[in-house]
């Protein structure tokens, strides 16, 4: 798979010794969960107007593409022992 990639990133001693630690990962997607109140999500999204019922995921990939924007340092791929900026960002939620 072909991923343009940015510039490549300088490490710290300390950012080579963590990356040197990790096993080869056979897929390299992150995941998180987290507990958060949604009800003043819920209450904003229900003032919106929109032809497609506006939901949860709506928000938190709008949420997500401001943070990525905002702060380019959270979007980086390791590739080769080398950390690189990457030029773009895919996300994908589990399905139920």
């Amino acid at each position: 798979m072909n991923i343009p990639l940015g510039p490549k990133q300088s490490l710290t001693s300390y950012r080579k010794i963590a990356i040197a630690t990790w096993n080869h990962p056979r897929d390299p997607s992150t995941y998180a969960m987290l507990d958060l109140p949604v009800d003043a999500a819920l209450a904003f999204l229900a003032t919106c107007a929109s032809d497609t019922p506006l939901t949860l995921t709506h928000y938190v990939a709008k949420i997500t593409a401001h943070c990525l924007a905002e702060f380019d340092g959270l979007n980086h791929i390791l590739r080769m022992g080398q950390l690189y900026c990457a030029s773009r960002w895919t996300s994908s939620s589990p399905r139920s």
